[in-house]
């Protein structure tokens, strides 16, 4: 029967708890637990790395779930969601005791942020938080631990001292087409990436031998989460209904404005195509890629960056995905002329 929200909103809060956690993989891939094991990593040279069904995958099944290796949540939200998991704060009770400007949803969220990032940025977090992909930039690079990782010359992964290492090798090999940049594109992020090393100098959080090294990761980072950043959307979970049978039947509606951005390690492993055969799904900044449509063995498994056929015609797509992720589209609507 159909919850009653005016009356009931416990009961209905239950239900949506139920929803998420049904929202699970099924099985995961042994070697990557973040993606299904129907999936696999295939790699060409036109392509790269893409992903591939190895089984045949119906509508509704979860492909993917992975959180953030970092993420930036916007200034105005910081009192409605929580800064580090990005559900909805019950109470702004939980956070930081030193800059009182960060808030959690739980004591493990607060300890977490703190020991990845939040310890490093505390006593500068109302100059960072300006800094939008800036500081979703620096967060990576906290996390990392950069100076560990790197020489002081060469942006070669060195050091594994990190238990975070691993998933950072997997951020650093994301692609940043640095050389297919033009000079106006690539001129921001460089005075963005001198800007931010000289900063963490002048507030002593580097030394000066380390500036040209982070000043080079950081680039990089930054042309990377132009490619493959991640808009952390609100979405409101309606109509929930649980039949007789004890099923949940329910609506997912995304709202217009996004919470902030993440930068993710496994779905930017997946190509985009002009029309829908995955949605993304939120729950904080969980990402859950869900197939909408019925998959054979062997289809690519893809998400759509924006353009979409139904509202932009193939001319203005080419376009867009030339011009902001340099490739040309061959996905089965540019191919077919759908529009």
């Amino acid at each position: 029967m159909k919850m009653k929200q005016e009356t009931n909103a416990d009961s209905e809060n239950e239900l949506i708890e139920k929803i998420y956690e049904q929202r699970v993989i099924g099985n995961r891939d042994e070697k990557n637990a973040a993606l299904s094991a129907s999936l696999f990593v295939n790699e060409c040279p036109k392509k790269g790395r893409y992903v591939e069904a190895k089984d045949n995958i119906k509508a509704g099944e979860v492909l993917l779930q992975e959180t953030p290796f970092a993420a930036w949540i916007k200034p105005s939200l910081i009192k409605t969601y929580c800064n580090h998991c990005f559900k909805r704060l019950k109470t702004c009770d939980i956070y930081c005791a030193r800059c009182e400007n960060i808030f959690y949803c739980s004591l493990k969220c607060h300890d977490e942020s703190s020991f990845q990032y939040h310890q490093t940025e505390c006593n500068f977090l109302s100059l960072f938080r300006l800094l939008s992909k800036g500081q979703l930039a620096l967060r990576v690079v906290f996390k990392a631990n950069i100076e560990q990782l790197f020489s002081e010359n060469e942006m070669k992964i060195e050091s594994k001292s990190s238990e975070d290492v691993g998933e950072y090798e997997k951020i650093f090999d994301l692609v940043d087409h640095l050389r297919e940049c033009t000079y106006t594109n690539l001129m921001f992020d460089v005075f963005g990436a001198i800007f931010l090393s000289l900063l963490l100098k002048k507030l002593s959080l580097i030394d000066d031998k380390s500036v040209l090294i982070v000043g080079k990761v950081l680039l990089k980072h930054l042309l990377q989460i132009n490619m493959n950043g991640i808009q952390i959307m609100e979405q409101r979970i309606a109509d929930v209904q649980q039949l007789p049978s004890g099923e949940i039947i329910y609506k997912i509606e995304s709202l217009e404005d996004s919470k902030g951005l993440g930068l993710y390690t496994n779905i930017s492993l997946v190509n985009h195509s002009c029309y829908n055969v995955t949605k993304s799904l939120f729950n904080g900044n969980q990402l859950s890629l869900v197939a909408i449509a019925d998959l054979g063995k062997g289809d690519e498994i893809t998400y759509n960056y924006g353009p979409h056929y139904k509202f932009m015609p193939k001319s203005e797509r080419q376009t867009f995905l030339r011009d902001f992720y340099y490739f040309d589209c061959e996905c089965k609507a540019c191919i077919e002329d759908w529009f």
